[in-house]
């Protein structure tokens, strides 16, 4: 059959619906008569290929027997009508990204991929996302990227929920390939956005996340980071006491001390993590949550040092979407909470809150007011939870140029 350059086509070989061959197997032969794939058990023991042409012409279908099957019967050979495919799946393929970029696309049809070309420099770190689209978004993306001659170097599935997610420092200077698909765990179809960092740029490195929750990595060199949408996350291979963190106009820098003084700038970068401990700076999000719930359940001194691992458990807790009541309700039904409050009767409960929030001993008529709202039907989580939201005892602005150090 004549098939068109920038054309997409579903073949589908079935069995025939009387004296059908059992295991039909599909193939798809060039112009010239070479294999150039081809498919068995796609749909059951039914099969499918979907091609993307580069080059127009006369190609060849092949209907036959699949290892399954005794070799003989009836069957249905079918194909779709020409669709219009935006990126081949191919060197060859029109479509461009710029490091710093990001281009739309969609898979027509299920089987479909995408390739399109970038030029990357030699020693650069860049990260490259594949999300689904707000608009008929394609259900779970795949991430595939390849060299020069359009060799798979690696690949991503889920990295970003069920987005993909690749973080690559480029062996040799030249083009590479960014492939989109369909992950073998979905084999749909629909829209995406492809994404690349920036690269390099007078000697900085310069790396751009995605809408999502990312993860990126520190090399030798300046680097800069803009996280973007989401909570993202800087990995440094030293320790803490390795680097000096100051707080800049656009968010934070990660200096490193020694000889190089290798300096990491990062905006939109909610939290960093280092080879001992890690830095909370979302104080707008689960890190200030974190803190106003410590300073209003146990007072700011736990803020101020140590008790890393409580800090971490606080933040891991609103990160996965508990909210400042449930987490409050839980705290108090702790025996070991109770015991360090003292009692659990709402008078004595009144006492313990508003003496480590304000630190100060509260006045019969101000314990009489609050109690009140606990003898009214108030649970003492929710009394707590709206203490902590208050945040009286907490500087957040202050935590917010240091950050919570957690483990």
């Amino acid at each position: 059959m004549t098939l068109l350059a920038g054309k997409l086509y579903t073949f589908t070989l079935e069995s025939g619906a009387t004296g059908g061959v059992d295991d039909p197997l599909l193939s798809l032969y060039s112009v010239l008569g070479s294999i150039i794939t081809s498919n068995d058990d796609s749909d059951g023991l039914n099969s499918e290929i979907t091609y993307s042409v580069a080059v127009s012409g006369t190609y060849y279908l092949s209907a036959s027997s699949g290892v399954n099957g005794p070799g003989t019967g009836s069957y249905k050979l079918s194909a779709s009508l020409p669709i219009a495919d935006d990126f081949a799946e191919t060197i060859k393929t029109t479509g461009k990204l710029l490091p710093g970029g990001s281009t739309s696309g969609q898979l027509e049809l299920v089987g479909d991929k995408d390739w399109l070309s970038i030029a990357l420099t030699a020693g650069q770190q860049y990260t490259f996302g594949l999300e689904s689209a707000a608009t008929n978004g394609l259900a779970d993306p795949f991430l595939s990227l390849y060299d020069s001659n359009g060799t798979l170097v690696s690949s991503n599935d889920d990295n970003n929920g069920l987005n993909s997610e690749l973080v690559f420092t480029a062996t040799a200077t030249g083009t590479y390939y960014l492939g989109a698909s369909s992950s073998p765990n979905s084999n749909g179809k629909g829209s995406y956005t492809l994404s690349a960092s920036s690269g390099s740029s007078g000697g900085v490195t310069n790396v751009s996340g995605t809408t999502g929750n990312d993860v990126l990595n520190v090399g030798v060199g300046d680097y800069t980071f803009d996280g973007g949408a989401g909570t993202d996350t800087v990995v440094f291979p030293g320790s803490l006491g390795s680097y000096s963190v100051e707080q800049t106009a656009a968010g934070y820098a990660i200096i490193a001390m020694g000889v190089n003084g290798d300096t990491a700038s990062l905006t939109s970068i909610e939290r960093v993590q280092f080879a001992d401990a890690k830095i909370a700076f979302d104080m707008n999000g689960s890190a200030g949550n974190a803190a106003k719930f410590i300073g209003a359940a146990l007072g700011t001194e736990f803020l101020k040092s140590g008790y890393n691992s409580l800090k971490g458990t606080a933040i891991s807790l609103f990160d996965s979407g508990t909210s400042m009541k449930q987490l409050a309700a839980s705290v108090v039904g702790l025996d070991a909470f109770i015991q360090f409050e003292g009692t659990n009767s709402n008078t004595d409960f009144v006492n313990y809150i508003y003496r480590t929030v304000t630190g100060q001993v509260a006045s019969a008529s101000d314990v009489a007011g609050l109690v009140k709202y606990l003898n009214d039907g108030m649970t003492q989580g929710d009394f707590l939870a709206t203490v902590a939201d208050l945040g009286l005892n907490v500087d957040l602005v202050g935590l917010a140029k240091t950050g919570i150090e957690y483990i």
